[in-house]
């Protein structure tokens, strides 16, 4: 691999638990050189991938700032499909930003209150003006028309048995040889497919929300994001 050219972003509820453990295990390994940009904003002296688990290295402007070499892969997920697992996640999880209390929920933390909404249908709408909302205004605006920029979707990866979207990613970051060999291992070991119960992954099927979005959501959230699944590739 090219140093200092290969950058990996996802974003919550996108392949971030996924992704990071196949290039953390690459990088315990010896085999790569990994930044988790996101963890540790100071640049190191070497590395080879660049990790951020909200894509911040293509947001904002900061694509101008990546080199023209720069070999970038983004995954994403249907956005509508994403609401649906945020609710089920975030009613339970322990993230630390779920338990702060938030003056803009009069000092309730935003876990207690998506839990303490009545119905389904509330905390979907809840979701989508909130975290969700937020994370799908950013995959949306990530400059897709850029060259360098890989798009991988999530559903892809849940069912790559055959390890074809995984290589197609890794070859796009400049893997090869005994480094694209270990990738494509690990990504066996790490992949939703083999591993059904990870407390991070939940229910999670394509198209979950043809089944769990009520009329209103829908509709809500054709209004809030009407260009996001054709964005995204989910049209």
């Amino acid at each position: 691999m090219e140093p200092r050219t290969a950058f990996v972003g996802t974003f919550h509820k996108t392949g971030t638990v996924l992704l990071g453990k196949i290039f953390g295990e690459l990088d315990k390994k010896g085999l790569l050189d990994l930044w988790r940009s996101d963890w540790h904003p100071e640049e190191p002296g070497t590395w080879d991938v660049r990790f951020h688990y909200a894509s911040a290295f293509v947001l904002g402007g900061n694509l101008a700032t990546l080199p023209e070499t720069a070999k970038v892969v983004i995954s994403v997920r249907d956005p509508r499909d994403l609401v649906v697992s945020a609710v089920r996640y975030h009613q339970d999880a322990q993230e630390a930003w779920l338990h702060q209390p938030q003056a803009r929920f009069g000092g309730k933390t935003y876990q207690a209150v998506l839990t303490g909404l009545a119905t389904m249908e509330e905390k979907m709408l809840f979701e989508m003006k909130h975290s969700s909302g937020n994370v799908i205004r950013n995959m949306v605006a990530v400059p897709w028309a850029d060259s360098r920029i890989m798009r991988v979707k999530l559903e892809d990866l849940m069912q790559d048995r055959d390890l074809v979207h995984f290589e197609t990613l890794f070859r796009h970051l400049g893997m090869s040889g005994d480094v694209l060999d270990a990738a494509l291992t690990m990504a066996r070991r790490k992949s939703l497919f083999n591993n059904p119960g990870q407390a991070h992954v939940r229910g999670g099927y394509a198209q979950e929300w043809r089944q769990k979005f009520p009329a209103p959501v829908l509709a809500a959230f054709e209004e809030m994001f009407p260009d996001a699944p054709g964005v995204l590739g989910y049209a």
